[in-house]
């Protein structure tokens, strides 16, 4: 109890102990404590307001803060051989340009997530193989998230390409894998993987 309403209650203590008539000199007492009342009701009020409004500023510093120095992941990396030979294992991007965060590892091909929010991942893949084709898929957990054609015809080349955003938790983990299709694809900057953090959450 804070010292206004200590006061507000000693008021009330003093005029309901008052030997006099409630309408004496014509002050009606009664109305006077439904008013100390009332007035104690809305500061009560005002006090949870307050409170909330305290906890909903905390928030929101807590999420700046969150954002500005939790919320900072990219990464790119291609394959350092012309040309890989692929299985159904994930593929090994083993050339990091850019890995903001540590969040890929560039001897599994695994992106770990290290923190929850929305993340946006993106893979390039060159097929150089004459009348083939292969098809590639972005993968979370071992959900497909987005597939790629890269189909020859004529030509001995062609390349596919795929993004996918996705929310996820941390310790989520996102690969790149061949689906079926050819087992050898051409390597060194053409075929590559890339994500970064869209919004973290708090």
């Amino acid at each position: 109890m804070n010292r206004w309403h200590v006061f507000l209650l000693a008021v009330g203590i003093c005029v309901s102990g008052l030997g006099v008539d409630k309408r004496s000199d014509g002050l009606d007492l009664q109305a006077l404590l439904t008013l100390i009342h009332q007035q104690t009701d809305t500061i009560t009020k005002m006090q949870a307001e307050l409170t909330a409004l305290k906890n909903s500023v905390n928030e929101c510093r807590h999420v700046s803060s969150y954002i500005v120095n939790q919320g900072k992941l990219a990464f790119t990396a291609h394959m350092s051989g012309a040309n890989v030979n692929v299985g159904s294992t994930p593929f090994i991007f083993d050339v990091v340009t850019t890995n903001i965060g540590n969040g890929y590892n560039h001897q599994t091909g695994t992106f770990t997530a290290p923190y929850r929010g929305v993340y946006a991942f993106f893979v390039n893949v060159l097929n150089h193989r004459d009348y083939d084709y292969i098809h590639v898929a972005i993968e979370k957990n071992g959900q497909v998230l987005a597939v790629t054609l890269a189909e020859t015809h004529e030509d001995a080349f062609d390349k596919g390409s795929a993004m996918a955003t996705t929310r996820m938790q941390q310790g989520d983990q996102v690969v790149v894998r061949r689906v079926d299709g050819a087992n050898e694809i051409r390597g060194e900057p053409t075929t590559m993987f890339s994500g970064f953090l869209v919004s973290p959450d708090a």
